[in-house]
């Protein structure tokens, strides 16, 4: 998959449409949220998903840096 994937979003998202994509994903991996004395043992494998999270929105969230991005994987053709 890609960041747009990812995140649940079209390659001529938003600004505004990847924050928010980004901010309910966030949410929904939220480890206070998820995790219990049971689950404690997912707690590395959460935090990846956390990462790859934050590291998609850091390349989308800025319009430069999202047009590399979609030239880089090949999208540059969905404007």
């Amino acid at each position: 998959g890609d960041y747009f994937t990812l995140l649940g979003v079209s390659p001529n998202a938003t600004g505004y449409e990847i924050r928010r994509a980004f901010l309910d994903l966030r949410h929904s991996f939220e480890p206070s949220h998820l995790l219990t004395p049971g689950t404690l043992d997912l707690a590395p494998h959460l935090k990846k998903i956390i990462f790859v999270l934050e590291e998609a929105y850091d390349v989308l969230k800025d319009a430069t840096r999202r047009e590399r991005y979609k030239k880089a994987i090949g999208s540059s053709n969905a404007r």
